[in-house]
């Protein structure tokens, strides 16, 4: 969950329309309106989570980030999905429930996985539904991404011109043929260990 206290504002009169803040949204709020030669971007500021990336991509100094008049709250109770469902989700990504998934919105696995089940099948909509992506982007994306292309079954692609790399491994994503080669990592003791950690920790369905 985050509770967002900033929201985004265009110097039109800077805005020379290169598109970077647009490709760099993690949520797409912010896009280019009008004729490609003359466009100029605009924010809806109710999908704004306040990561500054725009801010930062910007050379021509056309964003602006002042306060809200009051914050606005992106968050999912993970308790508004079943339980058994959101461990179920949790354990077939090999995450551990009780994970914290980002540091930046204080969101756990058990959050993003409720929002999933509840119907946030993009990283976009993940992270309107629980307030991920918001910071530094340096460890929820990966967990995030590996909870969403478990649910869907397919890698989510981006809403933009971004690009997604399929980076989120774990030791059972390792053949054993490879993991004998390396017995200084323990992949296969961590790989049972995180199996039997699990099956400890399953729900079961009332």
């Amino acid at each position: 969950m985050k509770s967002v206290n900033y929201k985004i504002e265009v110097l039109t009169e800077n805005c020379t329309g290169c598109y970077l803040c647009e490709h760099i949204c993690p949520t797409g709020a912010i896009v280019m309106e009008g004729p490609k030669s003359a466009a100029l971007a605009v924010v809806n500021n109710d999908k704004c989570v306040a990561c500054f990336r725009c801010v930062d991509v910007c050379d021509d100094d056309a964003l602006l980030a002042p306060e809200r008049e009051s914050p606005l709250v992106f968050g999912t109770d993970p308790k508004s999905a079943p339980e058994a469902d959101v461990v179920d989700l949790c354990h077939r990504a090999e995450i551990d429930p009780d994970k914290m998934v980002c540091p930046c919105s204080m969101t756990g696995a058990r959050e993003v996985a409720a929002a999933i089940l509840n119907g946030a099948h993009t990283m976009a909509d993940v992270a309107l539904a629980t307030g991920v992506q918001s910071g530094c982007l340096m460890y929820c994306f990966a967990p995030t991404h590996r909870l969403l292309k478990t649910f869907l079954g397919v890698a989510p692609m981006p809403h933009s011109k971004n690009q997604f790399y399929d980076t989120s491994y774990v030791p059972s994503d390792i053949s054993p043929e490879v993991a004998s080669r390396y017995p200084q990592f323990y992949i296969a003791e961590e790989t049972q260990t995180l199996a039997a950690e699990a099956a400890a920790q399953k729900v079961v369905p009332v």
